[in-house]
């Protein structure tokens, strides 16, 4: 059933209907459908008989839309357009809280470029690599769980350290 998916067959499908639309696409009888003239033969020559299509949102956009087959005419009720919009919902919300944590982490990783180059922090980070012997990443993370531990800016713990190793080498 995934071809009648395939956006390769054509604009005409009740998936790009719903997507179009912005709202839910409902065939309780593809033998009387005469919307996608193109689709309806190839589904019915599947044994799809009836079809719901609600669209899949993220925040503005429509990314795409969650599909059920029936396989008997008449057969699709309130009931599956319920569970319909509920998948595309809960497949909305899961798409929109991956590209978020993504966002975080392109956010954090070029904030933590901005760390590792030059600067106090730089320099309490090349501290602790060579007090542990472990890479850069390693040593931020340990001035992170310092800061969080103590309650101060990371900033204000890779001072300290820096300060305090200075003091060590002049003594």
């Amino acid at each position: 059933l995934a071809g009648l998916d395939d956006l390769r067959h054509g604009p005409d499908s009740p998936s790009m209907d719903a997507i179009r639309r912005r709202e839910m696409v409902l065939s309780e009888n593809l033998g009387r459908e005469r919307r996608w003239p193109d689709w309806t033969p190839r589904a019915v020559g599947l044994g799809v008989h009836g079809v719901i299509s609600a669209p899949l949102d993220v925040d503005d956009q429509v990314l795409g839309a969650i599909n059920l087959y029936a396989g008997a005419t008449d057969a699709l009720t309130t009931q599956h357009q319920l569970t319909a919009m509920l998948l595309a919902e809960h497949a909305g919300l899961l798409l929109a809280a991956v590209r978020d944590r993504a966002r975080q982490i392109e956010v954090a990783d070029e904030r933590d470029a901005s760390l590792l180059d030059g600067g106090v922090v730089g320099q309490a980070i090349g501290v602790i690599m060579t007090q542990r012997g472990c890479p850069a990443e390693e040593a931020l993370e340990v001035l992170r769980s310092a800061a969080a531990s103590l309650d101060i800016p990371l900033r204000e713990v890779a001072e300290r350290l820096v300060r305090t190793v200075s003091r060590a080498r002049e003594n």
